[in-house]
């Protein structure tokens, strides 16, 4: 049961005592759940500290800081602001790229993922080495050590590297331009350079296999090459050298003679032969004592009989008034290897004798009569001097013979100037044979007595003129007599005497 409880009554104009509506202690007092409670004032409370500065709640963009914000620069709030769009600070690697500051933001600090730590784009030129890059010196030249591509300068990659590549033409092939060591083609660097070098041997010497332009060498380039003792010649390989020009030895002269080093005349034509074995008879250029008192001259060649090699001193056509075979008196128009008069004065005679070792007597068809021994000697020019001695004999058709031969340069006005007589001694018409003479006159002191016993004989006793005729009066194989004892001027045959 509820027991109420009437509390007392007090007059409303009463002050000092108030009335009061007691409690009923049946009927509790209830509170509308769905007043809010910042309707509810309460002591020591404002309503600014309980509510948001625009009485909704804190918001990002209104120009104030609220908890939570870095910033709050309301309507220039912005992803590529100071501020950003959730008002926080702008900074380097938050993923935003601040407008006018950072190049890019990729989430991070990092370096050489091409956006720096300081967020800005990585790129070659910009002086940093990142990335890829192997250098960066901040410019665009091509021509240093480091590349506009920002590679590290190396021969071959096209560009030319000042004061240390000459060229580069991007590769490191060897045979063009360009070398592979960025080195300009040049002869002389080993290196044989397609369509321009035919050889490169690394030096700048013509004395070899490749010359100092980097070609072959030839005998017809004008230079002292290989193995050339002269320019274009000697040496095996080139033409013979002519006279006056340089050599190693004789068989670099077309002369065959090389004296201190110098191609000069030959002495004889044996030594023409021995130098050319194809040269032809005919006239040559000799110097018969060897760079002495007598000059060079033309002389005539026999190459042909008897193995070559014959210096031709005489010839005589059988005609009146040709020289004798001792005279003094040269006669060099005619042509002896045609049997026309021919004579070398007696000091070239002596000058051939000294170097010669064998005399030929040649008559026409190739018929002739060889001595193993010079026809004259030293004593050829000194006066009233008579010299003879034995020799061995040949033909032609090869018959051999024991002989001797012999000269005298006095009292051969009418012939026995020379004469080559037969072996062992034996007696004549007037008396025997010393030596193969007999000395039976003084008027043709080398003629025996009735021209017997002579291979050859010179006897003209019609003027005694001292142009004497030369004739066979004993034959030897091919060799044969032309008459047994001729007088008349002139002789009855033509031949030519040569020595080798």
């Amino acid at each position: 049961m509820t027991t109420t409880t009437n509390a007392p009554t007090t007059d409303a104009s009463t002050t000092d005592a108030p009335t009061t509506d007691a409690p009923t202690t049946d009927t509790p007092t209830t509170v509308d759940p769905s007043a809010s409670t910042t309707d509810v004032t309460t002591v020591g409370s404002t309503t600014a500290e309980m509510t948001g500065s625009t009485g909704v709640g804190p918001i990002c963009g209104d120009a104030n800081i609220d908890p939570g914000e870095q910033c709050d620069d309301g309507p220039s709030n912005a992803d590529d602001a100071a501020c950003t769009a959730a008002c926080q600070t702008a900074v380097c690697g938050d993923s935003l790229v601040l407008a006018g500051v950072e190049g890019c933001d990729d989430g991070n600090v990092d370096d050489g993922d091409g956006c720096s730590a300081d967020c800005q784009m990585e790129s070659c030129g910009d002086g940093k080495v990142q990335g890829l890059e192997e250098c960066d010196d901040g410019n665009a030249a091509d021509d240093d050590a480091c590349l506009s591509t920002c590679k590290n300068a190396v021969c071959g990659d096209s560009a030319v590297f000042a004061g240390m590549e000459e060229c580069d033409d991007g590769n490191l092939v060897d045979t063009d331009a360009c070398l592979g060591t960025c080195k300009i083609a040049k002869c002389g660097d080993m290196v044989v350079q397609e369509m321009v070098d035919e050889c490169d041997d690394g030096n700048m010497s013509n004395a070899d296999m490749c010359t100092n332009m980097c070609k072959l060498p030839t005998c017809m380039d004008k230079l002292q090459d290989a193995a050339e003792t002269d320019e274009d010649c000697g040496g095996g390989a080139c033409p013979k050298c002519a006279l006056g020009k340089k050599c190693l030895a004789g068989s670099d002269c077309g002369s065959g003679v090389c004296t201190m080093n110098v191609c000069t005349p030959p002495q004889s034509c044996k030594q023409i032969l021995a130098a050319d074995p194809q040269a032809k008879s005919g006239k040559f250029n000799v110097d018969i004592d060897g760079g002495g008192p007598l000059p060079a001259f033309d002389v005539f060649c026999d190459m042909t009989n008897s193995m070559g090699g014959w210096t031709i001193f005489y010839a005589a056509s059988g005609a009146d008034n040709e020289q004798a075979m001792i005279s003094d008196t040269e006669a060099l128009v005619g042509n002896p290897l045609m049997f026309q008069a021919y004579n070398l004065s007696r000091a070239r005679k002596v000058a051939l004798s000294a170097i010669a070792s064998e005399t030929l007597f040649v008559r026409g068809n190739s018929i002739w009569l060889r001595a193993d021994k010079a026809a004259f000697d030293a004593n050829l020019v000194v006066a009233n001097t008579t010299a003879k001695k034995a020799v061995n004999l040949v033909t032609s058709n090869n018959i051999m013979a024991a002989g001797f031969m012999g000269y005298a340069n006095f009292n051969t006005a009418s012939g026995g100037d020379f004469g080559v007589s037969v072996s062992p001694d034996g007696p004549t018409c007037n008396g025997n044979t010393v030596t193969g003479f007999d000395h039976h006159s003084a008027a043709y002191r080398m003629l025996n007595c009735g021209c017997q016993r002579h291979y050859l004989y010179s006897y003209s006793a019609g003027a005694g003129d001292n142009d004497a005729g030369y004739d066979v009066n004993t034959a030897l194989g091919a060799w044969a007599a032309t008459d047994a004892c001729h007088v008349a001027e002139g002789g009855t045959f033509g031949f030519y005497a040569a020595m080798r």
